[in-house]
């Protein structure tokens, strides 16, 4: 394909000699865009890289539907992806276009998915470590290749993903190998945020903070699992985040004392705002990005700029920047904004995309010619078949959408849609079903219900093996006081679908009214009566008593130690940040409580023996100037 488009890579050879993740590195550091293609004797794969970051893939392994992806997720269930792949058979459209207008998820379950669909294709290029590679630069040789959007890619969350699925087949252990001889340390706590880590791998990192350490005898002291220490090695080696010295360099061994007990810290995710606590300005902020990622999703590039097909160099260029200003990720600052940081991410790197193409005279020629090979027919001159098929589809789509907003408790927007699936399906049971207990919900609860009652029978006889109708109908005859009926159409639940929470409790609390033993409730014997005790079988009873008394005891007071010590060191930590000394000394001793002596205990008993003398000067010159010598504000008052 590149030859007869006249292309000549810019470089190429073979992951044996350059690995697939040197590679990823490079294409990073020198922030290239183009094309990266890949081939084994079995698989081929075409990477497009933007500004250093995989953005788009196209491959010839079996891959996850973003339908499935997202199910993996837990953003969508499988009932929803069905009526999208009905729609999709239909010629509905793309899956996120489709999910998007059903309600089955918002644009940031969107991005997130497109995010680990992304990551999961990638990694399949770490399983071809003899392929061969060529590099095109500044081509994107996916234009009209499947979806438009672009979503880039971090590289370096992806190395260390690689490295956990992957790292034992990629020969790490030889080039970690290098390192013999060398000390290793990891200077800088910021940069390490964004590969992602795990607790383990923050642990590791942990010990490479307290400064340098010969790597032959850290690797033969490691604490913590080979496989998570090599990659950990591996991916920070690669990235140059490892600092790597000839000979132990002099450091300053207290301030390495602090800078281990930071990284222990949890890096927490970003927290999600809640909308009701927002500004009217931020508020509107947001529901601009989201309407925004979510109509990309069906969009072509002039879509997305809001430009006409016929638009000039000009009129691009002009749309572009207007958008790029208010899309850009940098405006996610502040407690109110930061967590739309992927959102804009991926608006903007749409955007970017988009004008790229669309002002390159030979890539938006590509670009026209795809959107008119991809044209979609009219729905004139189909058959009754087809009509019928397309109006079912439409219901079922209406009704999936229904069915969203009744779990989010929205009965008067479900209830329109209902009614709208209704008509389009009129004999459809569990629609009616659904429109019959919509209309029950909206009753006081006193009112009778015995006339839905009897027109839900109708729908019941239509599907007989209907859980949801069975559950409908239990839930209306308890509420009218005739709980036998109802446990026998939850028992109706159960047995087409026996993992049903819902219609299980509702057995267990009709058994408990009607006063039947709940099952697996275990019961007592009136008759019973406790065996009499011989004397030595009650000094055993009291001996063992004892031993349980004492080891409770033993394990509340060295928890309560071991939180009281740690809290009040926290404490004087953030409220003794300016005073360096104090500083350290508590660093010392929460290196003691914690148990670091391992990594420096020659350094921590110093520290500790320099708290002691801190506290024991304070105390003498608080008395010698009348004042309490416990007035410290880390330490209460003595009682």
């Amino acid at each position: 394909m590149t030859a007869e488009q006249g292309l000549a890579p810019v470089a190429q050879g073979g992951f044996a000699q350059t690995p697939f993740a040197h590679i990823l590195v490079y294409l990073h550091v020198k922030q290239m865009s183009g094309t990266l293609e890949v081939n084994d004797a079995q698989h081929s794969a075409t990477i497009y890289f933007r500004d250093g970051a995989p953005a788009k893939m196209v491959s010839s392994f079996e891959e996850k539907s973003l339908g499935q992806v997202l199910i993996d997720l837990k953003l969508i269930n499988e009932a929803q992806l069905r009526t999208c792949r009905k729609e999709i058979g239909a010629g509905g459209g793309l899956e996120e276009e489709i999910l998007l207008r059903q309600g089955a998820i918002d644009a940031r379950a969107m991005v997130r998915g497109l995010r680990e669909q992304l990551l999961h294709k990638i990694l399949d290029v770490f399983t071809m470590p003899e392929g061969k590679y060529a590099f095109y630069d500044k081509v994107n040789l996916l234009v009209g290749r499947g979806a438009d959007e672009v979503f880039r890619l971090d590289p370096y969350p992806l190395l260390l993903a690689a490295m956990r699925v992957h790292g034992e087949r990629l020969n790490v252990g030889a080039v970690l190998a290098g390192l013999s001889g060398r000390w290793i340390s990891v200077q800088a706590i910021e940069p390490l945020k964004r590969f992602g880590l795990t607790k383990a791998e923050r642990e590791v990192c942990g010990d490479l903070m307290s400064g340098p350490a010969s790597y032959d005898m850290y690797m033969k002291s490691n604490r913590h699992d080979r496989h998570v220490t090599e990659s950990v090695l591996y991916t920070l080696l690669i990235t140059k985040e490892l600092k790597v010295d000839e000979e132990p360099p002099a450091t300053d061994n207290e301030e390495d004392g602090a800078r281990a007990s930071v990284i222990l810290e949890t890096f927490a995710p970003v927290p999600v705002a809640a909308e009701e606590s927002l500004s009217a300005e931020a508020l509107a902020f947001r529901r601009a990005v989201q309407d925004k990622a979510a109509a990309i999703a069906s969009q072509n590039y002039f879509e997305m700029l809001g430009v006409s097909t016929t638009a000039s160099y000009e009129d691009v260029r002009k749309a572009y920047f207007h958008l790029a200003k208010e899309f850009h990720p940098d405006r996610a600052v502040g407690p109110e904004r930061q967590d739309l940081r992927d959102i804009l991410d991926y608006i903007f790197s749409n955007l970017a995309e988009a004008n790229a193409t669309l002002v390159d005279a030979d890539a938006r020629e590509g670009y026209e010619r795809s959107l008119g090979e991809g044209k979609k027919g009219s729905p004139e001159g189909e058959s009754a078949d087809e009509a019928e098929v397309r109006t079912i589809l439409e219901a079922e789509n209406t009704f999936q959408k229904a069915l969203v907003l009744l779990r989010r408790g929205q009965i008067g927007e479900a209830k329109e849609l209902v009614n709208k699936a209704r008509e389009l399906a009129p004999k459809e049971a569990e629609y009616l079903a659904t429109q019959l207990y919509i209309e029950a919900q909206e009753r006081p609860l006193d009112a009778k219900v015995d006339d839905l009652i009897d027109r839900l029978r109708t729908a019941l006889d239509d599907s007989p093996r209907s859980a949801s109708i069975h559950l409908f109908m239990g839930q209306l005859l308890k509420r009218s006081g005739r709980p036998a009926e109802a446990k026998s159409h939850f028992q109706a639940v159960l047995d087409v679908n026996p993992n049903n929470i819902e219609a299980a409790r509702a057995i267990h609390l009709v058994d408990r009214k009607d006063g039947t033993p709940a099952m697996g409730r275990a019961t007592v014997s009136p008759t019973w009566k406790p065996s009499k005790q011989t004397p030595g079988s009650r000094k055993r009873n009291a001996a063992i008593i004892a031993v349980c008394s004492a080891l409770i005891i033993g394990s509340v007071a060295y928890f309560f130690f071991q939180t009281t010590i740690g809290e009040r060191v926290d404490t004087c930590e953030t409220r003794c940040s300016a005073d360096d000394a104090c500083m350290r000394a508590m660093t010392g001793a929460k290196m003691a409580v914690y148990g670091e002596t391992r990594t420096n205990p020659s350094l921590c008993g110093r520290i500790c023996i320099d708290l002691r003398n801190k506290l024991r000067e304070g105390a003498k010159k608080a008395r010698s100037e009348g004042r309490d010598p416990f007035a410290h504000p880390c330490f209460p008052p003595q009682k």
